[in-house]
């Protein structure tokens, strides 16, 4: 997941509610940080590993900018490799090698990819195993083969649901491969006609969540008044959060969609230089996360609580719910977690899939 679109996806949660609809353009158009006459002065930065911005950051903080640390008491799972292929997802194709092929070979044979349908996932095992990406064949020694190959085609993609094209495109692609795998009749996961229909059914589903998805709470004191700027860099970063490039993001571990935070500033953006001046300050702090991409949101929730009430103490600030404009109200966002899970699950719709991280990102 590329930080422009958590980006752009977390500022367009705050749109309207606190006067964002006009960074969401810019985010798009790559203008943002242009309007920060901070960072305006500085030279482009062109590399964004994480090395290089941890230099950034140690350039304007030496010691680092936590004077604290906060460890929430809330603790996340960790979780399971997500499936290459997964018939809950997608509709699969699958086939049985007479021969057992490399990944390389694999690779070859399926060489080239259609070119119309947007989103396939290829992955070969042996016997019962585990889907392998065909496309990491790097990673895997040159010895290892495989019996089975399938392609995937999810049922939802960000442009829209699976369509008899993209059925029909794969279908096609795969009965050219065939020969050069040297394998049997694909067999599909369900029938063409029935993955049209759990397409969009699941895309109406989602479609129907996704002005809700976004729990943003805001942090901003009560009377008003700005918050220091390098205060609010030594409050995230006690509160575990590290600067990404725009935005801080809280990550537990791998495999998870964290939490991802914006500032109040001109540019909504978090930059280490603009800390430089002693007096910049930021009007309040927001941060979000998706619920429907988070595959334990009701214990993200309980995370982001705790860190915004921490976060708030430090600077003076009181936390905000952004749906209602108001104080935070825990028994409210537990209703709404509740209710898009509902939502999700009776749609036979797991939170944090590839299925449905696939559409929002």
């Amino acid at each position: 997941m590329r930080t422009t679109t958590v980006a752009l996806l977390a500022v367009a949660a705050l749109a309207g509610c606190k006067g964002k609809a006009a960074l969401i353009n810019k985010l798009s158009s790559g203008s943002a940080e242009s309007d920060s006459p901070v960072a305006n002065d500085q030279p482009e930065q062109d590399d964004d590993s994480d090395e290089a911005r941890a230099k950034r950051v140690a350039a304007v903080f030496p010691n680092g900018p936590a004077t604290e640390h906060f460890e929430p008491t809330v603790k996340l799972s960790s979780l399971p490799p997500a499936a290459v292929i997964d018939p809950a997802d997608g509709w699969v194709l699958e086939l049985s090698l007479h021969t057992p092929l490399t990944i390389t070979q694999i690779s070859d044979a399926l060489d080239p990819l259609p070119t119309t349908t947007s989103t396939v996932t290829t992955g070969a095992r042996q016997g019962d195993g585990a889907w392998i990406d065909v496309t990491l064949e790097d990673s895997l020694p040159e010895s290892t083969t495989f019996d089975r190959v399938a392609v995937e085609l999810p049922f939802v993609a960000p442009d829209g649901p699976l369509t008899a094209k993209d059925i029909a495109e794969v279908s096609t692609w795969i009965g050219r491969s065939n020969t050069k795998l040297n394998a049997g009749t694909a067999v599909p996961s369900i029938k063409a006609e029935a993955a049209l229909v759990r397409a969009q059914k699941v895309a109406a589903v989602l479609k129907s969540v996704e002005d809700t998805s976004d729990m943003v709470l805001t942090i901003s004191r009560a009377d008003g008044a700005p918050i220091p700027l390098r205060l609010a860099w030594d409050a995230m970063y006690s509160a575990g959060y590290v600067w990404a490039g725009d935005l801080m993001q809280w990550i537990p571990s791998e495999g998870f969609h964290g939490l991802y935070s914006f500032t109040g500033t001109d540019s909504g953006l978090w930059t280490p230089e603009d800390a430089n001046d002693p007096m910049a300050t930021t009007e309040d702090i927001h941060i979000h996360f998706s619920i429907p991409v988070n595959a334990q949101p009701e214990r993200m929730l309980d995370v982001l609580v705790q860190q915004a009430r921490y976060i708030a103490k430090r600077v003076g600030g009181q936390v905000i719910d952004n749906e209602t404009d108001r104080p935070v109200n825990e028994r409210l966002l537990r209703q709404r977690v509740a209710g898009q899970l509902k939502i999700l699950t009776n749609a036979g719709l797991s939170p944090g899939s590839p299925l449905v991280t696939g559409y929002f990102y």
